[in-house]
């Protein structure tokens, strides 16, 4: 019998500024019916998935950053079932800003407080990403408060 095939690992990054505001990015072409979401991707051979996170933020969201804690999610190890991914998510505090992200990943960026933030993510026209998102947002907005 055929093992059915795991999704690959992905690592993102929620960063959240001193006013409480968190960085969306709007993929180029909406990739995969995500209108508003998080820096997130695949990990590299060799990375860590804190390696991988913060690279994708470097690279989609053109900021350095630093990891404050690791976002629990509800799954095998605690991370998050993506449309195509398992992706650990990292609460992040802004460095600074390195340039513009990669215009061929990223259409835009927008700092929103949460309740913006929900709004934006409600967009996007992939259900189970959609939910995800929502998701990460709630647990980072409690991390926060904690």
């Amino acid at each position: 019998m055929a093992h059915p095939r795991r999704p690959p690992h992905a690592a993102g990054g929620v960063l959240v500024d001193a006013e409480v505001r968190i960085l969306l990015r709007r993929p180029a072409n909406d990739y995969g019916g995500y209108v508003w979401s998080y820096p997130k991707g695949r990990i590299d051979g060799g990375e860590t998935p804190e390696q991988a996170a913060l690279r994708e933020v470097r690279e989609e969201a053109g900021w350095e950053a630093e990891i404050v804690s690791r976002i629990p999610g509800p799954g095998p190890g605690g991370d998050f079932l993506g449309d195509t991914t398992v992706t650990r998510f990292f609460l992040m505090r802004p460095l600074r800003q390195l340039g513009p992200p990669d215009p061929a990943e990223t259409k835009a960026l927008c700092w929103a407080l949460p309740s913006e933030a929900r709004a934006l993510i409600a967009e996007t026209r992939s259900t189970h990403g959609r939910r995800r998102d929502l998701a990460v947002l709630e647990l980072a907005v409690h991390l926060l408060s904690a």
